[in-house]
């Protein structure tokens, strides 16, 4: 039986169909460099290649409940939460090896997020304030403890309610209307087709 969500796939200039992936109740998905998507399903971590073999697999599969997983920019890692403790925190496991687990925030965290080049990973803890730390790969994986950047308004519940620029120096925010200091941010869609001829 189908979930709330399911999964497609579809080309970014909006041509073509829909292609089906998933109907397992798929949610907030990820794309690995060579081609596979993580995302959630009833509180596991499943993968499912986005062409070719389309039969999905189990990548975190186990009492808890996992989600958000977020590949690293080599793909060789994958960040994700996940309640083990007793409350939502984010932990990083190499893809290829799901035994070994690296602890990232100390104080709740949800929503990692890779900064570019895959030495910074970002979070947002329980409080709403961003999170970053830095991350060393060179000799198998090391993470400092996290550091404070910002108070954010995100609250749980959201799919990837941020973004990250490949620097790791802006943020893409949503945030709540009528409050000091807010700018609201207006999208253009198609605005190739605005151009004068």
């Amino acid at each position: 039986m189908a979930g709330w969500y399911e999964l497609f796939r579809r080309r970014a200039n909006g041509c073509g169909e829909d292609e089906h992936l998933d109907a397992a109740g798929a949610n907030a998905p990820d794309w690995s460099p060579d081609g596979l998507v993580m995302y959630m399903v009833n509180g596991d971590l499943w993968t499912v290649a986005a062409s070719g073999d389309r039969n999905r697999k189990p990548w975190l599969n186990t009492s808890f409940n996992e989600s958000g997983g977020e590949f690293s920019p080599d793909g060789w890692w994958v960040a994700y939460q996940s309640n083990e403790s007793g409350r939502m925190e984010v932990s990083v496991r190499p893809f290829a090896r799901r035994d070994d687990k690296f602890s990232i925030s100390r104080d709740g965290g949800r929503y990692a997020r890779w900064r570019g080049d895959g030495r910074e990973l970002f979070f947002v803890r329980l409080d709403g304030k961003l999170m970053a730390a830095d991350i060393d790969t060179t000799k198998g994986f090391a993470a400092t403890v996290p550091k404070e950047l910002f108070q954010t308004s995100l609250v749980p519940g959201a799919n990837h309610p941020y973004a990250v620029s490949r620097d790791g120096q802006r943020f893409l925010i949503p945030v709540i209307l009528n409050q000091p200091g807010a700018t609201p941010l207006t999208v253009v869609v198609n605005w190739p087709a605005r151009l004068p001829q």
